[in-house]
Parts: structure tokens; sequence; C-alpha cells
């Protein structure tokens, strides 16, 4: 295992290059940006102790974001035998991508779900209704207040899908099985920063909700905490009270005040 130093502004590594390579950053921040609809749009940032394009090695696929140095960063260099060797003997690291793979299938699993149970019968939905909190979704941006109201909107169901509109230049089977499962739809012109389906709200068990990444293109930012195939996690869990979710990487016009109060 190699360790390199970048200077700040540096590339650790760009968006289409073959994933070879593991980088475990051992000192100092780096930035994660898309290139994305003709504009490089930043998604955020990772920091010492954490892993980058591991994903990429695990699944044999480019990188899927350029890395540049924030500050003077130390990067331990794992080749991609190398890792596959320590997911192997490391517990540690083994358990931290155990646990990305598992929220994947979470994400997946939540979506099936819900699907059964639009597709069933009603009581079901009642039930889980009666024990839904008090969570309601607001404008936190001055764009995206001339869509949701200042009256905010009430999550009614759980997981509850948020997404961008149809383009109506689709065809209609294109808009009809892209955001049948969208639960707030919101209109946004290319350059798109919100994908079909951007995140979803859900439940964890004993009173805890969460936002979670559905893989979408740009990422989501819950309080501070980057999520997204570019990051080491897909979900985070939300505090009681107010939370902001960024969805579509820095500058966006998609930021939402969460308002969770308890059952």
């Amino acid at each position: 295992m190699t360790k390199l130093n970048y200077r700040r502004g540096d590339i650790l590594f760009r968006e289409g290059d073959p994933s070879d390579f593991v980088g475990r950053i051992i000192s100092g921040d780096v930035e994660v940006a898309r290139e994305h609809e003709g504009e490089t749009v930043v998604l955020g940032s990772a920091h010492s102790g954490e892993f980058i394009g591991e994903m990429g090695v695990i699944e044999g696929r480019p990188r899927s974001a350029t890395v540049r140095a924030i500050d003077d960063v130390e990067l331990e260099l794992i080749g991609k035998e190398d890792f596959l060797k320590l997911v192997s003997t490391d517990s540690d690291t083994a358990l931290q991508l155990l646990s990305r793979l598992s929220e994947r299938l979470r994400t997946a699993d939540s979506l099936l779900t819900e699907a059964h149970v639009q597709g069933g019968d009603s009581s079901e939905q009642e039930v889980r209704g009666a024990v839904l909190p008090d969570i309601m979704i607001y404008a936190a941006s001055d764009g995206l207040s001339e869509q949701i109201s200042g009256d905010g909107i009430l999550v009614s169901k759980l997981p509850f899908v948020v997404g961008r509109a149809p383009d109506q230049k689709e065809s209609e089977h294109e808009m009809a099985s892209r955001s049948a499962d969208v639960d707030l739809r919101l209109e946004n012109e290319k350059p798109y920063r919100l994908s079909r389906m951007h995140f979803l709200i859900q439940g964890l068990g004993e009173g805890k909700y969460a936002v979670r990444d559905l893989g979408s293109a740009l990422g989501t930012e819950v309080n501070g905490q980057f999520l997204g195939t570019n990051f080491a996690h897909d979900i985070q869990e939300f505090n009681n009270g107010d939370n902001q979710v960024v969805a579509g990487g820095n500058a966006s016009l998609f930021v939402f005040n969460v308002v969770v109060r308890g059952t």
C-alpha cells in the first residue's frame, strides 16, 4: 500500500477513470463533483478516515465522480486486489462495506414493500398511517417556495418518495413508468438537479425516521451528512425537530426543512 500527498486543488481521480484503486483519506478533506448536463456540480465532501472510490472497485465500474483536494491531503492508495484482500481479513473494513451494501438492499426492499402496500387492501395503509409522527416538509429556498406553500406538506404515508415531475416532452409511457411511485413531484428545468426518484423518508422503528438517497445522480445532504453513490452512506437519521435536506448538490434550489415532532 502506498501513501500519496496532494496539495489543494489537485485531482485524486476523475469521473470516467478506471476504478483500479481505493483511497483511504489519512488527513485532509476532498471535494466530490460530477459533470451533469453541461455543468460541474459539487456533490459534497469526504474526510479523514473515509474510503473514496470503493464502490467502483467492488462493482467493477468506472469512477462516477471527480475527487479534488480541498486542502493538503494524505491518501493511502490501495490497489484493487489488495483492497479485496483487506476486506477478507479486516473485520472493520468488511463490516463497513457490508453495511453499505445492506443499506442499498434495504432501499430496494422499502420500495418493493411500498409497491405491495399500494396494491393491497386499504386497511394496512390506514394502520400504518395511524402511527405516523407529525412530519412536515417546508421549502427552505426561494426557488422551492414557488412549489411548496408556506403551510408545508404533511408526510401522510411511509415511505414517502420525493422526485422530479416528468418532462412534457417525454412519452406517456415514460411519464407513467418513472413517476408512479413518487409522492411529492417537483418541477425542475434543465440542467436537472432532481432525479426521478431522488430520496425517500422512511421509518426506522422505535420512533426513529430517516432520509434515504435512492441512487440519485447528484446525491442528497441531510444536516451536513452527504448521502449517495459517491459517499459512504445512503441513509441518515433525522433529528427530532428541524432538519435540513438538500437534494442535487451545491447551490441546488431543492433545499427543504423537514420538521419531525415525534408520535
